[in-house]
């Protein structure tokens, strides 16, 4: 059985989360299987650190990358697909949330199935997927949700038909390299506070993490022993600045969702696979919700988080992230929890085999 994963994502690590979630349960349930990602070159050493092989398309800040071709990245990332799929001759392609009637066309003629990642959409966005020619050679959307989150009444028929849920994806927690992670970044007796700008590829996300890092100076100077940890993006196109003696600055975190249940406030934008994990943790947030980009509704998810006493939000402002993480850490808003052990894998690597024998 052969995987081939196309994980593009020039803003977020969402994508490449959840296809990196998916390849581990699949390879759970079928240790035969033979798992190969093509991915963009700023996060081939995240895939490649988990231990799967991997291929590189062009940097996107790199001259050949997708700002500079533009209308030719699609014809660039096809071309890539055909030659690794005649050296690989995958039984199925997975991609997150991309729809190219030209690329699924050829996979067919070779046999290959298609295999789409269906996260929840605005209605606008759904309906337009209804009506793309591409999404009728699709033989699978794999929603990462489950149907008391995501109705299948929200899909249109035409691809509800073609669904298979797999429950909320989201990179398992491994309790027992929490206290590591705590080592790793601050003493016993420090507060952590953590900074995540997901693949920081969004100009109001780099500007969510600028004012971020002004207001947990700030807080530092109400609670003692604060420590910080930004992760930068390996997407974003700046440079890691100089971090003062209260910061560490760090490209990625490959335990992420550890380095999460590790910190005791976490300050985020509102993206799916971050809240979920955030979720996870048991750490309370601080979620600005970005406005400018995405499908889908950051702001309603940065709700629902602060329904469910999970975090607080905020807008743009220096003083109102100030003020939520100043309130978490002197223990006047959500409370810490114990970290969601969500290490079985099983299920949703059986029905990811399933769709790609179906």
């Amino acid at each position: 059985m052969k995987l081939l994963v196309l994980a593009i994502d020039g803003t977020g690590m969402g994508h490449l989360s959840r296809t990196l979630v998916m390849a581990r349960a699949l390879r759970k349930a079928r240790p035969d299987a033979e798992v190969k990602f093509l991915v963009e070159s700023p996060v081939f050493q995240m895939v490649s650190a988990a231990g799967f092989d991997v291929l590189k398309l062009p940097d996107p800040r790199h001259p050949l990358g997708r700002h500079a071709l533009r209308g030719l990245r699609s014809d660039l990332e096809r071309q890539l697909v055909a030659e690794a799929c005649r050296g690989f001759v995958p039984d199925a392609l997975l991609v997150d949330f991309l729809l190219d009637r030209q690329m699924f066309l050829a996979l067919h003629e070779s046999n290959s199935r298609v295999l789409v990642v269906l996260r929840r959409q605005r209605p606008k966005v759904m309906r337009q997927l209804g009506r793309d020619p591409a999404s009728g050679l699709v033989d699978t959307w794999l929603v990462p949700h489950a149907k008391e989150d995501f109705s299948p009444r929200e899909i249109p028929p035409r691809i509800a038909r073609r669904c298979t849920f797999l429950g909320p994806v989201a990179r398992p927690i491994d309790v027992e390299r929490i206290p590591d992670l705590r080592r790793r970044y601050a003493s016993g007796a420090e507060h952590l506070a953590l900074i995540v700008l997901g693949g920081g590829g969004s100009p109001e996300g780099r500007e969510f993490c600028a004012r971020a890092r002004k207001a947990l100076q700030a807080v530092g100077r109400q609670v003692a022993d604060l420590k910080t940890v930004v992760v930068w993006g390996p997407l974003n196109p700046e440079p890691l600045p100089d971090p003062d003696d209260a910061e560490r600055v760090v490209r990625f975190e490959s335990d992420m969702p550890e380095l999460m249940a590790a910190a005791d406030v976490v300050l985020a934008n509102a993206g799916y696979n971050t809240m979920r994990e955030l979720e996870l943790s048991g750490t309370p947030g601080v979620v600005v919700h970005l406005k400018t980009t995405g499908r889908d509704d950051q702001v309603a998810r940065a709700q629902k988080l602060r329904e469910k006493q999970l975090a607080l939000v905020a807008d743009l402002e220096e003083e109102q992230i100030t003020s939520c993480a100043t309130r978490i850490l002197e223990g006047q808003g959500p409370r810490k929890r114990l970290a969601e052990a969500r290490g079985d894998l099983g299920a949703m690597g059986k029905a990811l085999a399933a769709a790609m024998r179906s």
